[in-house]
């Protein structure tokens, strides 16, 4: 019935780039459980529902993708115009227009050399730099470096709709 469900003992957890699809009750729960990040997840034919909790549902730059955010996204970021809205504690500032697939440094639904020339443009930064970009840090190690690249290169060519119609 529930694709993550935290209760109580689910805090200061990073939930990144997950694909939660077609659960009978609910994609992500959570129950008194506080100070978690998500960012980057698909979220398809199922909520988000928390209770008692006050979580952070983007990095800051990008958030989730909800196939029931009817936003716009006037600048073509790929990033909703306005927050998606969860409960009066939680909402996704920066939610995602496509669904996210790991290289999409773009959010254009596809890895390609637009996303690679991203990468490469702030290859070497590491966070708090200036030519920092959350974005093309793929593995969360706080720099960009080849092993993020290598990730751009595993999923190269793949589309948000090929990631969605392989996990439904």
């Amino acid at each position: 019935g529930f694709g993550i469900d935290f209760w109580t003992i689910g805090r200061n957890n990073k939930i990144i780039a997950n694909i939660i699809v077609n659960n009978s009750w609910c994609g992500i729960y959570m129950s008194y459980s506080d100070g978690n990040i998500l960012f980057r997840n698909n979220l398809i034919d199922n909520p988000a529902l928390t209770q008692n909790s006050t979580n952070t549902w983007d990095n800051g730059v990008e958030g989730n993708f909800w196939d029931t955010y009817n936003g716009t996204d006037e600048n073509g970021d790929g990033v909703g115009d306005s927050p998606y809205i969860i409960d009066k504690k939680n909402k996704d500032d920066h939610p995602l227009m496509k669904p996210y697939v790991l290289g999409d440094l773009n959010h254009d639904g596809i890895v390609n050399n637009e996303d690679a020339n991203i990468l490469k443009s702030v290859f070497g930064a590491e966070t708090g730099e200036k030519s920092w970009d959350i974005r093309a840090d793929l593995n969360y190690d706080k720099i960009i470096n080849a092993k993020d690249a290598i990730l751009i290169g595993v999923n190269y060519n793949k589309t948000s709709s090929q990631l969605i119609s392989l996990n439904c």
